[in-house]
Formats: structure tokens, C-alpha cells, sequence
């Protein structure tokens, strides 16, 4: 398990940058692609009808983007693959294209421009680019860029002008012109990608040439080596203007069918029938109704790709970070550790080395929570969730988490703008977000009268909260807390708007005497109330049985006896009831065990001697 970087706001409100700490370098095309995980589990079956042979779906590598593409890219599968199994230099010539065709882009000319400082000599773009060996489409990039600053517009007309007066020696070699004002006539035709596509494609390319390559050259250095610091710095902070030039690129509507079809994003399950992708979500439910415990499940559960208590599949290991505020380190740890500890013992021996590498891979956890109400905070939060690949971010509980934004928690509009916000941030740097909150407190416990039944969204605090999420899944007990044994009973009810499965489910859970167990059991409502109908019946037959022993053994002892004798009995009948005996007395009369004679208006009973008589 991994533990996450400096919180992005301290104590005294100021933010704080992390240590430089270089990543492994990036994947080259020439390196084999990473097979993608698969989940674990007993039942082969179950693994293939629940995987998703996608591969921007493959589980997170050692440097995110690129291979499985980035948040943009994965919402982009045509262009990832176009990426995928295309050269560099063609990947190269499309995103100089896609600049020049999409005005919204234009700005992205001024990036990189032979920028200096005393640490070094930052590449420009066109540098870049010819560093790759694609010398004429620096030379065309180059042109472009002097054409976007003089003229303002990249046009076919102010890019040939900006050719003829243009030296670029300093490539290393100048192309034939003929190759350079073909490219140029290519960059006018037509193109088949959307504004957001194409906003994708050159968000990749360009972080891959000036962020990845000079990320990879400062690792190579030795760790602590102020130049490759330095050089860190730099490529980061082009990344950062890159981000901030891209941020509001987007298409203007209303748009076509099939163009609102391209925007939309695919669905894809992160726990099935559970969680979605890329859809704000909600655990809720009373104070001390294992909620956090819940979120543990699902952290260990959706990174190693194992049922999420034991019952909801999740088809892929991805990587999760949990911010948990409220039980500390310590406990977190140790019921991480129980939790895995039980999960394995469901795995076959040599699936526990592929369970252990997930897990310390694809777990990060930090006890300190992010200020949701700060929009550096937010902005310091997706670049971390963008770094290392993160696909699902918890927050517990969001109340902590609002930080100044708590006092207007009764403004359904400032916390439903702050919510929506908090998403955006979360998703556009590739995560989906799940938020722990609470019900409504005392007003829940006065008018629920200490219900024991599932549930409903409304059931949860604030409506500026749950009417911005679309998924959610609220936890209530369903009995009381047995603290001798440690178990827990639970209803579940889980619905949204995407893939979700929907319905009520009832949780077992069993922590053991000293909390070192997890011991889940899952079941759908309708079975649960079988369950719990057969349980009843299963009770009252052995209630019965007890009773007509109890009937018959004083029947052998006093013979001849009145139902108002044995009414009046306190050693061996006692507790039965005048409603009970009768009820026994019908039974063993019918099985033969007992007979009755009238006395002077009055029935006595007796038992029958025989090899028939029932005996519970």
C-alpha cells in the first residue's frame, strides 16, 4: 500500500509542494505493453462473464497515460488506439493538425517557446519535435507558432509567409522544401475528430514529448541531483500550462445526436451492479453503522479486483486512494489488514502473490482529508489522481472535507455547486468520486423511531448533497449491535442512474472477539426474508415439539388431568398458557399420543402407552 503525498492545504491554510520524488520512466512504444489484470477469485467462470476486454481498461502501469492513455484519452477510444498503434511520428503530424484546424487550440502556439532560465535551456515544442526526428513537422509547428504571434491566425496563407523567412538550421538539418510545403497543404484537408478528440490527441502528445521525455532524463540522473530537479520543475510546469490552456476547450452546443453520442462517456463498472465510473457517488448512513469499514471493503476489494463483500463482482483492479479523517492511521491499517487477510483465505494459493502485489500497487491511503471547498486544493488533488492513475477516490467523511464551505451546508445551491465542482475536478483527471456521509442525525432517530429498515437517499443530511450525486449506496442496521459477538447486521440499498443494479441487500458481518475477522455474507432482500421466514418457521417447530414433550411427559406422570390442572401447573408446564396446551393437545391427539374421556361435563386427558407416542 501506497500512502499519498502532502495534503494539498496545511494547517495554516498555505500550499505546500511534495518532495521530488521522479517517477519510473515513462513506457516507450518499442517496450511490450502490460497485460492487463484480470480479477481474482475461485470461479474461472465468474472471471470471464465479468471482465472488460477494453484496453484503456488495462490495470494501471508505472507511469500513467501513456500505454493506457490519460483521463481525456480513455473517454476517447478511436483516438487511443489511433495512438496506440500508430508511430510517433505520425501521432506527431496528427495533433499539429489538430491545432491548426480547431481555433479553441490556437493558444497552445505559445507554449514552450524557447523558454530560459539560469537551472537550464527548456526545450521549445518545435525542439521537441525535431529532437524525435520529425524535422519537417518542427519546422511546420515553428512556422505556425511565429504565424499565430504576428498574425494571430495559423492560416495556410500565414504559415507559407512565415516559411520563406525562417531559418532552422538549428534543427540539425533542413528538410527539402517540397516535404515541408506538402505537410503544410495536408494540414488543411479535412479531419475526422470532435473538438474534445482532438483536445485529447494533442493533451498526449504534447505532455509525452515535453513532460515524459524530460521526466524520464531527470530520472535517469541520481536521485537528488539539483540539475534533475530543476529540469522536474520545468517539465512540470509545462504540464501546468498545458492543463491550464486545455481547461476550457469545449465544444459549443446544442450538438447533433451523433455528436452528443461521442461526448457521452461509456459506462464502465467499477463495482458491478455497484459503482460506476466517472459518476458522482454516496455511502451513507447513521453514526456507527460500519460505514467506514464498508469503504475499506471496497478500497481492497476494487484494487485487487476481488468481490466487494464477498458478493458484488468488480471486473478489473484499479487503482484506489481513500482519505479517511476520522478513525486514524492505526485502525485504518489494521482493518486493511484483517480485511485482505479474509479475502485471501477465499483465493487459491497461488492467486496470494498476484493479491499481495495488487494490493500494495493499487491502495493509497492518507488520514488527512482534502479541503473539497478550495479550488487549489481541488487543482493539487486531480494532479495527484492524474499522476498515479487513480480511478477512485473516497472521501470520509465529506463533512470534514468541506473545510470553510461547512457553514453553508443548509444552501443546497453553494454545496451543490461546490459537490458538482469537486467532481468535475475528480473526473477530468480520470477518477470517479465516492463521498461517506451521514443521515440527518436527530431529526432521522426522532421520526424514524429507531427503524431498522433500509434507507432511502432522502434519508441522508443536507439536500444540497444527495441531490447532486447519481449513485449512491445507504447502510442502516438491521438489529441491534451484538457486542459480545461483534456482529452486524445491515440493509444495504443501492441505486443510481447509470449501471447500477438497484435493490435492497441484507449484510452479515462478523469482526470476531478481538476484531480480527471479516466474515461477510450477502444476500438480496426477497432472500434474506426467506431466510429470516424459514428461521421462523424452523423456531416455531422446534417450540412446538418442545411443548408437546413437555404435555405428554406430565400426562404419563398425572393421568386423567383437567386442561385447567395443567393450566395451574408451575414445574413442568409452566409458561404454556391455556392457548399453548390446547394447541399441543390437538397435535398429540392427532398423532394418536394422547386420548380424552369426558368426566361429568369435564374432558380429562391421558397419555397412550404405546411405541407411537411423539417424543421431541
Amino acid at each position: 500500500m501506497n500512502s499519498l503525498p502532502p495534503n494539498p492545504v496545511t494547517g495554516n491554510g498555505k500550499a505546500t509542494a511534495p518532495p521530488f520524488t521522479p517517477l519510473p520512466p515513462p513506457v516507450t512504444p518499442d517496450d511490450p505493453p502490460a497485460e492487463a489484470d484480470e480479477p481474482l477469485g475461485p470461479e474461472p467462470e465468474a472471471r470471464a462473464s465479468t471482465a472488460e476486454p477494453a484496453p484503456d481498461d488495462a490495470a494501471p502501469s508505472a507511469t500513467p497515460f501513456v500505454g493506457q492513455g490519460g483521463p481525456l484519452l480513455r473517454k476517447h477510444k478511436k483516438t487511443a488506439v489511433a495512438l496506440a498503434t500508430s508511430s510517433e511520428k505520425q501521432n506527431i503530424e496528427r495533433a499539429i493538425k489538430a491545432v491548426v484546424k480547431f481555433p479553441q487550440l490556437w493558444p497552445l502556439f505559445g507554449i514552450a517557446h524557447g523558454g530560459r532560465s539560469i537551472f537550464g535551456e527548456q526545450p521549445s515544442v518545435a525542439e521537441a519535435f525535431a529532437a524525435a526526428g520529425c524535422t519537417v513537422e518542427a519546422c511546420v509547428w515553428e512556422a505556425a507558432t511565429v504565424a499565430y504571434q504576428a498574425f494571430s491566425a495559423p492560416s495556410r496563407e500565414n504559415v507559407q509567409y512565415s516559411l520563406q523567412h525562417l531559418e532552422f538550421g538549428y534543427f540539425g538539418s533542413t528538410p527539402p522544401r517540397a516535404e515541408i510545403d506538402d505537410f503544410v497543404e495536408s494540414l488543411y484537408g479535412a479531419m475526422d475528430l470532435t473538438l474534445e478528440a482532438a483536445r485529447a490527441l494533442v493533451k498526449e502528445v504534447l505532455k509525452r514529448q515535453l513532460f515524459y521525455k524530460p521526466m524520464k532524463a531527470a530520472c535517469a540522473a541520481a536521485a537528488g541531483d539539483w540539475l534533475a530537479e530543476n529540469a522536474w520543475k520545468r517539465a512540470e510546469a509545462l504540464r501546468d500550462e498545458i492543463d491550464s490552456i486545455l481547461q476550457g476547450v469545449e465544444a459549443e452546443g446544442p450538438f447533433s445526436l451523433e455528436d452528443f453520442r461521442q461526448r457521452a462517456d461509456e459506462l464502465k463498472e467499477l463495482v458491478k451492479g455497484v459503482l460506476v465510473a466517472g459518476q458522482p457517488g454516496l455511502l451513507g448512513g447513521p453514526s456507527k453503522s460500519q460505514k467506514t469499514l464498508l469503504t475499506l471493503d471496497m478500497c481492497v476489494s476494487v484494487a485487487t479486483g476481488t468481490p466487494f463483500l464477498d458478493h458484488f463482482p468488480c471486473p478489473q483492479p484499479r487503482r484506489v486512494a481513500l482519505y479517511s479523517g476520522e478513525s486514524g492511521a492505526a485502525t485504518i491499517t489494521r482493518k486493511v489488514d484483517v480485511i485482505t487477510e479474509a479475502k485471501k483465505r477465499l483465493l487459491l494459493g497461488n492467486e496470494h502473490a498476484r493479491f499481495d502485489r495488487l494490493l500494495e500497487e493499487n491502495v493509497f491511503l492518507d488520514d488527512r482529508l482534502p479541503d473539497l471547498g478550495d479550488p487549489s486544493a481541488l487543482k493539487r488533488l486531480g494532479k495527484i489522481i492524474e499522476d498515479k492513475a487513480i480511478s477512485l477516490v473516497i472521501v470520509d467523511p465529506l463533512l470534514l472535507a468541506l473545510g470553510a464551505a461547512a457553514k453553508d451546508l443548509a444552501n443546497s445551491a453553494v454545496i451543490g455547486e461546490l459537490i458538482m465542482k469537486a467532481n468535475r475536478a475528480v473526473t477530468e483527471a480520470g477518477g470517479t468520486l465516492l463521498l461517506v456521509h451521514h443521515t440527518a442525525g436527530d431529526r432521522f432517530r426522532r421520526q424514524a423511531g429507531g427503524s431498522r429498515g433500509p434507507l432511502q437517499l432522502c434519508d441522508l443530511a443536507y439536500p444540497g448533497i444527495t441531490n447532486f450525486v447519481r449513485q449512491w449506496v445507504t447502510v442502516n442496521r438491521a438489529s441491534e449491535y451484538d457486542a459480545a459477538t461483534r456482529r452486524s447486521e445491515l440493509w444495504l440499498n443501492i441505486g443510481g442512474s447509470g449501471l447500477q443494479t438497484g435493490g435492497v441487500f441484507h449484510a452479515t458481518i462478523d469482526e470476531g472477539h478481538g476484531h480480527d475477522r471479516w466474515d461477510v455474507l450477502v444476500r438480496p432482500e426477497a432472500q434474506q426474508h426467506d431466510h429470516e421466514r424459514e428461521a421462523r418457521d424452523r423456531q416455531r417447530q422446534r417450540n412446538e415439539s418442545d411443548t408437546d414433550r413437555r404435555i405428554l411427559e406430565f400426562l404419563r406422570a398425572n393421568p386423567d388431568a383437567s386442561i385447567r390442572q395443567m393450566c395451574r401447573d408451575n414445574d413442568m408446564l409452566q409458561g404454556i398458557g391455556d392457548a399453548g396446551i390446547r394447541a399441543g393437545l390437538n397435535r398429540l391427539q392427532s398423532h394418536g399420543a394422547v386420548t380424552s374421556a369426558d368426566h361429568a361435563g369435564c374432558a380429562r386427558w391421558s397419555a397412550v402407552h404405546s411405541g407411537n407416542d411423539r417424543d421431541a
